[in-house]
């Protein structure tokens, strides 16, 4: 096989090498991102749900163990 030959098949392999660890590279970065796009769009709407829940209503749920007779639940279901 021919120099010429044997640096045009090693260049391509170079070529193709660096092309997957770039996109390996830019899928880990994409992919921290989307993550954190999603915890805070979470985050708040946890914080935005608590402003309307009432926290001792809440309280008296969690000592019935979640008795959906109870006047707490019904009240917290609203």
């Amino acid at each position: 096989m021919k120099f010429r030959t044997k640096l045009f098949y090693s260049f391509i392999a170079l070529g193709l090498m660096s092309t997957l660890l770039a996109l390996f590279i830019i899928y880990g970065e994409a992919s921290r991102l989307i993550f954190e796009e999603i915890r805070s769009k979470i985050y708040s709407l946890v914080i935005n749900s608590e402003q309307l829940i009432n926290r001792e209503d809440l309280k008296e749920v969690i000592k019935s163990r979640g008795d959906p007779s109870s006047a707490a639940y019904q009240t917290v279901r609203k």
